[in-house]
C-alpha cells in the first residue's frame, strides 16, 4: 500500500518525465524545417569546390544562423547538432533564394555559418545543342564550310528549289523543294575543293568575320540570343566523386 511519500515520488517523478519530454519536444525543434528550394540545393566539399569554381556561376556569399528564443538558450551544451542543422537550414535557403544550385560551407561551426553559393550551368542555343565558339560572317550569320570550283566561286550552296525562302521551314512554306549545300565528301568528290569554316579567331578576321567565343557566363551567353541553363552533367559529376 502506498503512503503519502510514496504517492508525493511518483508525482515528482511523472511530472519530471512529462517535463524532459516537453523539453525534448522544444529543442528538437528549435531549428527551421528544410524548405523545398533548399532540399534541391547541392552541398559541395573541399574536393570538389575548385571544379566548382571553375565551371560554376559564383552568385554571392550566403549566411545561416540558428539563434532561437529562450527555448534553446540552454541547449548549446548538449544539442550542438541542433544548432548546426538549424543554420545550415537557413543557409542552404538563402542560397536557393539566390538560385543556386550548389553550396559551398566555408565558415562557421554551430549556429553561425556562411559559404558560397554557386550556379552549375552551360549556354544551349535555339537548337538545345551546346553553344560554341564560331566565326559570325559580314552577313550576320554563322560562317560554315562551303564548295569551291576551280576558279574559286562557290558552288552547291543549300537553296530552294521551285519556290523562294533562305531555310527549310520557309522554302517548304512556300511550296517549294529545300535542296541542302554540298557536304565535304560530296564536293572533293566532284573534283572541287572544300573550305572549311573559320576554326579561329584569326582565320575569322581574315575572312571579314568576328569572332565569337564559348559563353562562360550567363550575359555572354544571352548576348549570343542562347539560354543560359542548368548544366545537370556537373551535378552527376560532382555526386559521383
Amino acid at each position: 500500500m502506498l503512503n503519502n511519500k510514496n504517492l508525493v515520488f511518483l508525482a515528482k517523478a511523472g511530472l519530471m518525465v512529462l517535463f524532459l519530454i516537453s523539453l525534448s519536444s522544444m529543442l528538437t525543434s528549435c531549428g527551421p524545417n528544410l524548405s523545398t528550394r533548399a532540399s534541391q540545393v547541392h552541398l559541395v566539399n573541399v574536393e570538389q569546390i575548385r571544379k566548382v569554381v571553375n565551371q560554376c556561376d559564383f552568385l554571392g556569399n550566403v549566411r545561416g544562423s540558428a539563434l532561437f528564443p529562450y527555448c534553446c538558450v540552454f541547449s548549446w551544451g548538449f544539442l550542438g547538432d541542433t544548432f548546426y542543422a538549424g543554420a545550415l537550414n537557413e543557409l542552404m535557403d538563402n542560397a536557393a533564394e539566390l538560385g543556386a544550385s550548389h553550396l559551398f560551407v566555408n565558415m562557421g561551426d554551430g549556429p553561425f555559418l556562411i559559404g558560397e553559393a554557386y550556379f552549375c550551368a552551360f549556354c544551349v542555343g535555339p537548337d538545345r545543342k551546346p553553344d560554341e565558339a564560331f566565326c559570325m560572317g559580314e552577313d550576320g550569320r554563322r560562317d560554315v564550310g562551303f564548295c569551291e570550283d576551280q576558279f574559286g566561286n562557290p558552288v552547291g550552296n543549300a537553296s530552294c528549289k521551285g519556290a523562294t525562302g533562305n531555310d527549310r521551314t520557309e522554302c517548304k512554306a512556300n511550296g517549294g523543294k529545300w535542296m541542302p549545300a554540298l557536304d565535304q565528301p560530296t564536293c572533293e568528290k566532284q573534283d572541287n575543293t572544300w573550305m572549311p569554316e573559320a576554326s579561329d579567331e584569326r582565320a575569322c578576321e581574315e575572312r571579314g568575320g568576328t569572332w565569337m567565343p564559348l559563353a562562360k557566363d550567363k550575359r555572354a551567353c544571352e548576348e549570343k540570343g542562347n539560354r543560359w541553363v542548368p548544366n545537370e552533367d556537373v551535378v552527376r559529376d560532382l555526386e559521383d566523386e
